[in-house]
């Protein structure tokens, strides 16, 4: 007989942290989620089911009758794991579990999983002490439960020393607490969150010395996949509250549906605001208005809208995405063009833009691999997007389906705004594949392939390892990069690279900087030849690669007025920043001799949410000439620019995890340095 007891009895919740309201936009209209997060002691355990007072403001700690826990026994470095399944005649704070085999007694540490039905299997892992991960399925379906989670839903660990210590349990999970309104309230037989990252199927969890699990959200076991949605379904009541139980993590973007009994009509709420949902606690969502009935039709707006008078137009449409996936494409595309502008200078110029999300259903997920290797595949994608199982420089869709598309259905196009060749295009492909690409023509057409790739985990980028000796060196004479020099650029990642970000920000770098800033790439390869003189991309009837120059003059370089007297005065007025990083530096466009860049560092060599100086005056003046206006000035365009880098100037990581997530043991992807934009006379 093992006993098992909490911390303590009962988790008194701290007063709640308020969370500013936000206004979302989806079926049915404009809609409002308040959240607030309700924080648990710091010392609480949590188990089995909350109870939850009249007021909310205790969940009661109780274990129910036939609660039952896999207990694991383990010794590190074995290869093997010996347990037993133990279940409970009674509830309560505390409850008595028995079995009939359980784990061999001589193992050196003991973790257990509640409920057992949420354990999938353990593996090794070199990286912990204990050489232990243990993988858990958080339920994708559960049960609509009044005033409570449903039961078995909430998942929690607890490690002990030996088989003869009371377990206290704490929470592996998040929990998401929201109530109803509106008279449609009745015909709800479904509620769904939908993240931009996974909640819900198998993830791994590892013990984290303090009696708990940190959660490794990057790994899982093939054969019980993740998935980015939760739902949860039975009868709802308007002004109860309801529970599901969620995988910690960051939301970038997230949406509620609610559906009718046969599915066939839905409300949406969506929200654009990034969530984090944290392990061990309450998210509250309050009120949720439903309205009186179901909507009957979707109305298409621009998911952001211009304030200003005349603007610049952008469609998104996506690839591999089925009709059941639009919604996952909505969050995917949303969160991608929320990441574009919260990078400067394209969010201090939003106003300047309608962004149209386009929807179109391909017959197949994902894209195809095309470059005879044994992992060729086909995939009945609407655009036919594909490039190589190991090689992403064979990027390509087909570019007459793509404009002939966005012609005939995004409407600034239809009702005569803009054209065609004045409305760059972001294709965003559901595929885990690493890429990205920009086509862009000489008349100033372009569309952009970025897939989801490695979608919710990290990629990191690196800065070349060897670079030119100076401005003036010549092939052969070459600077290793020094650890301390990496480190005056940003390194943010302990596993030695120098940027570290999710697929957005490929994005940002493909669609942002390429497509509609119509820059060229900045890094170089150590084994690049030389370049030869000429830009001719310079002379294009829109020009491209203005970033970069061939010669080193600071008289001809493209931006030789960022070295003018007044301008330089004017910039020492308002930052610091410019005179540490605007001068002439060799190494852009692939080559690492007889090329030359404006900055250092820039999202056009590492993919960070930071454009350059020349690159932020390049771009702002590509969106004044989309929106029909006259080019800035460089006087103009400091009044509003801002110079900072989040990787070197805010102290922040461009990759979130929620509390109880070890970023330790996520594994980050190498992201390649993707190949230039294909100029297309």
């Amino acid at each position: 007989m093992l006993e098992t007891q909490p911390a303590g009895s009962s988790t008194r919740l701290n007063p709640w942290a308020y969370i500013p309201q936000e206004t979302v936009q989806g079926k049915g209209g404009p809609a409002t989620i308040q959240a607030e997060i309700l924080l648990p002691e710091e010392d609480a355990a949590s188990k089995s089911q909350l109870a939850m007072n009249g007021a909310g403001t205790f969940a009661s700690v109780v274990w129910t009758a036939g609660d039952n826990f896999r207990l694991l026994g383990f010794t590190s470095g074995e290869s093997s794991m010996s347990s037993g399944i133990y279940t409970t005649a009674s509830g309560g704070s505390s409850a008595e579990f028995s079995t009939t085999s359980g784990p061999d007694a001589s193992k050196a540490k003991f973790y257990a999983v509640y409920p057992n039905a949420a354990y999938v299997a353990w593996t090794s892992y070199s990286g912990n002490e204990a050489g232990f991960l243990m993988g858990i399925n958080f339920p994708g379906e559960q049960t609509a439960t009044a005033g409570n989670v449903a039961e078995g839903a909430n998942i929690a660990f607890a490690q002990a020393a030996s088989v003869s210590e009371s377990l206290h349990f704490k929470n592996v999970g998040a929990v998401i607490k929201f109530n109803l309104s509106g008279a449609a309230v009745s015909d709800v037989k479904k509620v769904i969150f939908k993240g931009s990252d996974y909640v819900s199927g198998c993830m791994l969890v590892e013990p984290n010395g303090t009696g708990g699990a940190d959660l490794v959200p990057s790994l899982y076991f093939p054969s019980h996949p993740r998935s980015h949605e939760v739902s949860l379904v039975g009868d709802f009541v308007a002004g109860t509250d309801y529970y599901m139980v969620v995988a910690p993590s960051v939301q970038d973007t997230f949406m509620m549906v609610f559906e009718n009994a046969d599915g066939s009509r839905e409300i949406k709420k969506m929200s654009g605001r990034t969530l984090t949902l944290n392990q061990g606690r309450i998210t509250d969502f309050g009120t949720i208005a439903l309205g009186d009935e179901f909507p009957v039709k979707e109305t298409l707006t621009p998911y952001i809208e211009h304030t200003e008078s005349k603007y610049a137009t952008i469609a998104v449409i996506p690839d591999g995405y089925t009709a059941q996936e639009m919604d996952q494409y909505e969050i995917d595309a949303q969160s991608g063009i929320d990441a574009l502008f919260n990078t400067e200078p394209y969010k201090s110029y939003k106003g300047y833009f309608n962004v149209w999300i386009l929807k179109v259903a391909s017959n197949e997920s994902g894209a195809r691999i095309s470059d005879g290797t044994p992992e060729e595949r086909a995939r009945d994608c609407f655009f036919e997007s594909s490039w190589g199982g190991s090689s992403y420089d064979s990027m390509k869709a087909n570019s007459n389906r793509v404009f002939a598309f966005v012609e005939n259905n995004c409407p600034d196009i239809v009702d005569g705004v803009h054209q065609i060749e004045d409305v760059p295009i972001l294709v965003i492909i559901n595929d885990d594949r690493y890429g990205g690409i920009a086509w862009n023509y000489g008349n100033g057409q372009t569309y952009c392939m970025v897939p989801h790739s490695y979608d919710g985990d990290v990629i990191g980028w690196n800065y070349p390892s060897v670079e030119a000796a100076g401005v003036n060196a010549e092939e052969g004479d070459t600077h290793t990069v020094t650890a301390a020099e990496r480190t005056e650029l940003g390194w943010t990642s302990a596993k030695g690279y120098t940027n570290a970000g999710t697929w957005r920000n490929t994005l940002v770098h493909e669609f942002g900087g390429h497509s509609i800033g119509k820059l060229s790439d900045e890094y170089w390869y150590s084994d690049s030849e030389p370049a030869v003189d000429a830009i001719e991309e310079h002379s294009w009837p829109i020009p491209m690669g203005l970033n970069v120059s061939a010669k080193p003059d600071q008289n001809l370089v493209p931006w030789h007025e960022l070295f003018d007297s007044a301008i330089q005065a004017e910039m020492a007025t308002k930052s610091p920043l410019y005179a540490q990083r605007v001068s002439v530096f060799q190494g852009a466009d692939v080559s690492m001799f007889n090329r030359w860049r404006s900055e250092k560092i820039s999202c056009m060599i590492d993919n960070r949410f930071y454009f350059s100086t020349w690159q932020r005056y390049i771009i702002v003046n590509r969106i004044m000439t989309l929106a029909g206006l006259p080019s800035l000035t460089v006087d103009e365009f400091l009044d509003n620019d801002v110079p900072t880098d989040p990787v070197r100037d805010e102290g922040g990581s461009p990759v979130m995890r929620p509390a109880g997530v070890n970023t330790a043991a996520v594994p980050v992807h190498e992201g390649g340095m993707l190949p230039p934009p294909v100029y297309v006379r």
